[in-house]
């Protein structure tokens, strides 16, 4: 639910903590793409804001750009996680 969404957002920048950024990182990867929910993945993912461990932050924020059909921002992830060119073939599925 887009609410959700929003309301976790909300949370994360009050009061930051690993178990909300998990459960809003889990809700990312299965929610409805729309322009709220994309929002959402840009503004956890602005280093302005969030800081993620590398390299499984990097690695999970190209996952869900994968996901959200924005391969070149995956592929920014993906590099900045370091992963082993396997990994990379595997998530990207050969798409160039």
């Amino acid at each position: 639910d887009q609410r959700q969404l929003a309301l976790c957002m909300q949370m994360l920048e009050v009061d930051p903590s690993p178990v909300a950024s998990d459960w809003l990182l889990r809700k990312l990867e299965s929610c409805p793409i729309t322009p709220v929910s994309r929002s959402v993945l840009d503004a956890v993912a602005d280093p302005q804001r969030f800081l993620w461990p590398d390299p499984d932050g990097y690695r999970r924020l190209g996952l869900l750009y994968r996901r959200f059909g924005d391969i070149s921002r995956a592929r920014e992830y993906f590099s900045r996680a370091r992963m082993p060119a396997a990994e990379l073939q595997r998530e990207l599925g050969g798409i160039q």
